[in-house]
């Protein structure tokens, strides 16, 4: 959400739930056992760790779904147990995900930034430097990389060096922060501390009549 990484798929405000992103596009076999996705060739993993490929995506896969990887703490662990089995390898940019079940929502819901989905960790840099470097460091595509995480304090992003596949940020540091307290949002929006917030559907009314902008955020769908 924050623009460190990217789905195979994402939504827009007309309905599209599949648009293509790191994927270019899917074809589902006619019985409907398993989806062929082709992934964007040339998309880059930030701090030179190379090309993102379909390995990337067949190793993030399997890391976070259950069956596969029962130690699995994804968000969507269960969701990917449900519906997906192991996903292969068919070339450099093709992966091949079987069903467990079927739904004509797997892609919209499990695939893009629309609702629940995933993105891609570099297989490469968990060789070479394993699981304990790859919980502190994350390695994405996005056009941010993380700079500081301190957990329910905040977060700084900084523009990742080199050409984004598909946009450059407009700004060279994202700085979001946690402010629970919807009074203190509203002050601190007031005072041009922050430039924007996730406020109450009352404090963006009142924050309307004083000029601000109410955004509506193209790529989230709330159920």
């Amino acid at each position: 959400s924050w623009g460190v990484a990217d789905a195979l798929f994402a939504c827009d405000n007309n309905g599209n739930y599949e648009l293509p992103m790191i994927a270019t596009g899917y074809k589902l076999s006619p019985d409907t056992k398993y989806a062929d996705i082709t992934i964007r060739p040339g998309v880059q993993f930030q701090k030179g760790w190379g090309e993102e490929t379909a390995a990337d995506w067949a190793f993030t896969f399997n890391d976070e779904n259950a069956v596969t990887n029962p130690t699995s703490i994804h968000g969507q662990s269960g969701d990917f147990a449900a519906y997906f089995g192991k996903v292969e390898t068919i070339d450099k940019y093709t992966i091949r995900v079987p069903f467990h079940n079927y739904a004509v929502t797997c892609v919209s819901f499990l695939m893009s930034d629309c609702h629940q989905s995933t993105v891609a960790m570099s297989k490469k840099a968990y060789d070479e430097k394993g699981p304990d470097w790859m919980r502190e460091n994350m390695i994405a595509d996005g056009p941010f990389q993380p700079v500081e995480w301190i957990r329910d304090d905040h977060v700084y992003l900084e523009n990742a060096p080199g050409a984004h596949w598909r946009n450059e940020p407009k700004y060279n540091r994202l700085e979001i922060v946690a402010v629970p307290e919807e009074g203190t949002k509203v002050a601190m929006l007031s005072a041009g501390e922050i430039d924007g917030a996730d406020v109450a559907l009352k404090s963006s009314i009142q924050l309307k009549g004083q000029g601000f902008l109410i955004m509506n955020p193209a790529n989230y769908v709330t159920v």
